[in-house]
């Protein structure tokens, strides 16, 4: 079998069973984390079922009949499973649906892998070079500037960012895995758009994951408001606004790959 074939399987099986996790999250009360905590899980749950879900249907559904746009919309939806599941798999405390939460983090992983190692991940020319690249260099300095100052006033002051308090973690997995991989993968692929290297073809596919995780996070303030707690007001119009932005982008760049499909012209970065 075909890396890349064996590729799509597992991310179609991830697919169903994050479906499943994500509807018993929404449903059940399967959580035993803290309010808050259970919050931001149930926002990434709403995320998953209604954006995440549906993008992974028909992008693999596309990708099957030799999609290249399709793949990188697939390649997103799958990397923002990967990053959200890794948080519910080691931050997360232990349910019964741990094991699911294994599998979709195990299964997504696995496939983003074997799309690589088949040479399967092309580059969209419709994505807006400038533009594109001022998106994802700028999330992922503000994002890295704004971890980085919560970590260095824990390191000064000895106090826990309010997040993580009110998570009652012992560490935040969000600054692990965006300084660590997510926000260093969009900056290497805007600059990859600037330069036109092979880097560029992560464009997308990081444009689709800000897009899902901003609204997941987006999602999760809007339940704690609904709580009657006090709705964050600048930290979810950043992120609000942030999501919009990387997905407009996501958007044009799709529609006019399909333009350029339809009229059967080859595609070329624009400035």
């Amino acid at each position: 079998m075909k890396s890349h074939v064996l590729a799509d399987r597992l991310a179609w099986l991830a697919t169903a069973l994050a479906a499943f996790a994500a509807a018993a999250g929404l449903l059940t009360n399967v959580y035993r984390d803290p309010v808050f905590w259970t919050d931001q899980a149930r926002g990434t749950d709403l995320a998953t079922l209604l954006l995440a879900i549906p993008l992974l249907v028909m992008s693999l559904s596309a990708t099957s009949r030799g999609s290249a746009t399709s793949r990188l919309m697939a390649f997103g939806a799958t990397t923002y499973l990967v990053y959200n599941y890794a948080i519910y798999v080691f931050a997360v405390r232990m349910n019964v649906l741990a094991a699911l939460y294994i599998a979709v983090f195990g299964l997504s992983v696995w496939s983003l892998a074997l799309v690589l190692a088949a040479g399967r991940l092309p580059r969209l020319g419709t994505v807006p070079r400038r533009t594109g690249a001022a998106v994802l260099i700028g999330i992922a300095v503000v994002f890295a500037l704004l971890w980085l100052g919560q970590i260095g006033s824990t390191t000064i002051t000895g106090v826990l960012p309010p997040d993580v308090e009110r998570a009652e973690l012992l560490t935040n997995p969000v600054f692990a895995l965006d300084l660590g991989l997510f926000l260093p993968l969009s900056a290497v692929a805007g600059v990859g758009l600037l330069r036109r290297t092979s880097a560029g073809a992560f464009a997308l596919p990081m444009l689709i994951w800000l897009t899902l995780t901003s609204a997941g996070i987006f999602a999760g303030f809007l339940l704690t408001a609904m709580r009657g707690e006090s709705f964050p007001i600048v930290p979810a119009l950043i992120v609000g606004i942030l999501g919009l932005v990387a997905a407009a982008v996501a958007i044009a760049a799709i529609g006019a790959s399909r333009s350029s499909a339809a009229s059967s012209v080859p595609s070329a970065y624009r400035s």
